[in-house]
């Protein structure tokens, strides 16, 4: 089955430059350690010292200006995202392209129910992909701040250079929260939707409508205030069984 999605390649494009941003990260964390263990040779000449603390301050920058970039594309592309599920959801024609088989769930009919289960769907992914993945976010945001803690407070006198080097700590410390965060809101959201599809037929319409709305939006600002990429290894690895156990969920609560 070949699926249609419009926003994928801005997706794409976002995942390739923050795999980059990493690798310059991962290497200015190496920078940081050389320049330092440098200083402290004494038979080292300091001009060597200097000039990796420049090269690393420079590539501060571009991570910094890169990252920026990211979140442009990235929110480009959660808008697009989010008016397709509109599309699918309730059969308008809002976005230049339709997307085709992105959501699993065309055997409901258009209407609230529908974005109800789309995005049931979109936060059980999400909250499955973050529980597997984000101990992985959680010891390379501790280890890489770490060692920018010491090095730079320890190894570096000049104001400008060590301002610098504690903005990735911050910014990774940063990050990992907003991991945290949009992790415990796809738990809750997840959570939320299983109790709203369980009574949908003690509620009234009006009820059930408003606790769908009400629940779409706690994700969907919490997925657009992150700015949070899903690890695609962990989701390729992960599809297939996820896939089955959506299915799963959706008999259980007589989503088909």
């Amino acid at each position: 089955m070949n699926n249609i999605v419009p926003f994928k390649s801005n997706f794409k494009k976002a995942k390739m430059l923050d795999a980059l941003n990493n690798k310059l990260m991962y290497f200015s964390t190496a920078l940081l350690i050389i320049g330092s263990v440098l200083k402290s040779i004494p038979a080292v000449n300091l001009a060597v010292s200097s000039w990796i603390e420049i090269l690393n301050a420079v590539l501060i920058v571009a991570i910094f200006v890169l990252g920026l970039i990211v979140d442009y594309i990235y929110r480009n592309a959660e808008t697009l995202r989010r008016i397709d599920l509109v599309d699918n959801s309730f059969g308008t024609r809002l976005s230049e392209k339709k997307s085709k088989d992105y959501y699993t769930n065309d055997e409901n009919d258009f209407g609230f129910k529908k974005i109800g289960v789309n995005n049931f769907e979109s936060a059980f992914f999400t909250y499955s992909i973050l529980k597997e993945s984000i101990n992985k976010e959680r010891f390379k945001s501790g280890i890489i701040s770490f060692l920018f803690f010491i090095f730079a407070i320890c190894g570096y006198e000049k104001i400008l250079i060590l301002i610098l080097q504690l903005t990735i700590p911050f910014a990774l410390i940063s990050r990992l929260y907003k991991t945290e965060v949009l992790y415990c809101c796809s738990k809750l959201v997840c959570d939320n939707y299983r109790s709203i599809f369980d009574k949908a037929k003690e509620l009234s319409e009006t009820k059930f409508h408003a606790e769908i709305v009400k629940n779409l939006l706690v994700y969907e600002s919490n997925l657009a205030w992150s700015c949070i990429l899903l690890d695609d290894a962990t989701y390729h690895r992960m599809n297939e069984t996820l896939s089955l156990e959506w299915n799963n969920i959706k008999a259980d609560y007589d989503l088909m």
